[in-house]
């Protein structure tokens, strides 16, 4: 099936939102330090505690976190959150203050197929980063661009409660 856009050009069809990225967890509480201490993302306070653990990843796309697993789910791929730049910013130095405390945190240079990390110094400079999260899935956090600034940040297109204040301004991409 081909579409036809506004400005007349075929386009293929896709997906157009990732509302809901469901990940089993084994433990909620590094969950809850990854998803919103580390990316940013803000927690449901409507929920409780021992509920599975809803964050909040932007104004419109969210993780849902499930519990007391026997192993926590991995993807094959990787999962893209983008960030405004100041987002991105934020998410770097959080890294690096981790790095800095000896916490265990796995980061890989997506652009140098023979390294696997990158030394503390190269964050700051780096417009993305791929980072291993405590369950064995890869997130690729990346600087937005400009179409998808406008949409994840354009309020007709949704508002989540509980989500002013996050660092990410949405999923953009899985990939498995």
């Amino acid at each position: 099936e081909i579409l036809l856009t506004m400005e007349g050009e075929k386009k293929q069809p896709g997906l157009y939102l990732l509302e809901h990225l469901n990940l089993d967890v084994e433990d909620q509480e590094s969950a809850e330090d990854f998803y919103c201490k580390f990316l940013g993302c803000m927690r449901v306070a409507s929920r409780p505690r021992e509920a599975t653990l809803h964050s909040n990843c932007g104004y419109l796309t969210q993780f849902h976190t499930g519990d007391k697993m026997k192993r926590s789910q991995q993807w094959r791929g990787e999962i893209e959150i983008v960030y405004s730049s100041a987002g991105l910013q934020e998410v770097q130095n959080r890294l690096k203050r981790m790095i800095k405390q000896g916490l265990k945190i796995s980061t890989k240079d997506r652009h140098n197929r023979n390294s696997n990390r990158f030394e503390k110094e190269e964050i700051s400079h780096r417009r993305d980063i791929s980072v291993i999260g405590p369950n064995g899935n890869t997130f690729f956090l990346r600087e937005a661009n400009d179409s998808q600034s406008a949409f994840f940040e354009n309020p007709r297109n949704g508002y989540r409660k509980f989500s002013k204040g996050s660092l990410p301004l949405g999923i953009s991409s899985i990939t498995v």
